[in-house]
């Protein structure tokens, strides 16, 4: 997490207990994963992790775009980290 800190709905938390993981078990399959929005999942992050993707749901509003005209999404952390590098 960038800098130890948890993106909410309410914004950045500070929160260096928590790991990647344990931020994206934070939602489940029926909301948004990012802390405690109850919105309904529209995008599922893009990030690469490991052969993979990260796949955290995600709704409209923590689904940052990342390339205009395809649907290519990454979850507030994963775009925190990507800006980053």
């Amino acid at each position: 997490m960038p800098n130890g800190r948890v993106w909410t709905k309410s914004g950045w938390l500070q929160s260096a207990s928590l790991t990647e993981a344990e931020l994206l078990q934070m939602g489940n399959t029926h909301y948004c994963s990012i802390g405690e929005c109850r919105q309904r999942p529209r995008f599922l992050c893009d990030y690469p992790t490991d052969g993979a993707t990260c796949d955290a749901q995600l709704c409209g509003e923590h689904a940052v775009p990342v390339h205009a005209g395809r649907d290519v999404h990454l979850c507030p952390y994963h775009d925190a980290l990507r800006a980053a590098k």
